[in-house]
């Protein structure tokens, strides 16, 4: 299916049908409830104008893939299921409902991107030019990595169910880098990072236990750091700084 000229549009995408596309020179478009996949859907802006999706997406054991190949994508609905998330193109992606309850491997790609999730997320292989916001807000949240997750720019992380970790050992983050984590009585939201290069932390909180390691660079801070239980800061190049 084809979306232009600014109308909201309702799609039911059974199996085998694949894909919506935003046309090249449209106005910018709302698409509207409800997206229920019986398969794997690719969503594609080509138009410079932003596409945003309002309502739910139901996307139930199939992949949802979000490509801002000439624009934005914005998905202010709550996204369900366990066939995870890919994002790809040059653009911004937003993924940003607080009810969203994605489950599987996150591939993220775009310019920025920004992803707010209530259940465990996992990052494969993701490369994001600019920043990246991952945030999960219900207990059981961990944010983990299971590929390089590189960012060309800024990094945020947070966890605010009580008691989730972050453990991300693959960050080739070129900027600085935010953690926070959440826990009620005990400071036991940890957070482990290894990044390839240095490491400069943004503001953070991390409510619990802290190891980080920049594998070729120097430690730097250029927000607050607050930690709630133990630090361990690691470089592996030779004459680094802390």
């Amino acid at each position: 299916d084809d979306a232009g000229g600014g109308e909201s549009l309702t799609f039911n995408v059974t199996a085998g049908s694949g894909a919506i596309n935003q046309i090249a020179g449209s106005a910018g478009d709302t698409i509207g409830v409800p997206i229920i996949l019986q398969d794997a859907l690719v969503v594609t802006n080509n138009s410079t104008n932003g596409l945003t999706i309002t309502g739910t997406v139901t996307n139930a054991a199939n992949l949802l893939t979000l490509t801002g190949a000439s624009g934005d994508i914005t998905v202010s609905g709550a996204v369900t299921g366990s066939g995870g998330l890919t994002t790809t193109g040059a653009n911004d992606i937003t993924v940003n409902n607080v009810g969203n309850a994605i489950s599987g491997d996150f591939t993220l790609t775009g310019n920025d991107v920004t992803l707010v999730n209530t259940l465990a997320t996992n990052l494969a292989v993701s490369n994001v030019g600019q920043d990246l916001f991952v945030t999960t807000n219900t207990a059981g949240g961990n944010i983990t990595d299971s590929g390089v997750v590189t960012v060309g720019r800024n990094a945020s992380f947070t966890t605010t169910g009580d008691n989730d970790d972050i453990e991300l050992s693959t960050l080739a983050v070129a900027g600085k880098i935010a953690l926070t984590t959440t826990s009620s009585a005990a400071n036991t939201a940890h957070a482990t990072i290894v990044n390839a290069t240095g490491i400069d932390f943004n503001a953070s909180a991390v409510d619990g236990d802290l190891s980080a390691t920049a594998t070729t660079g120097n430690f730097a801070q250029s927000g607050a750091l607050t930690v709630m239980g133990t630090s361990s800061f690691v470089t592996g190049a030779t004459r680094s700084n802390l």
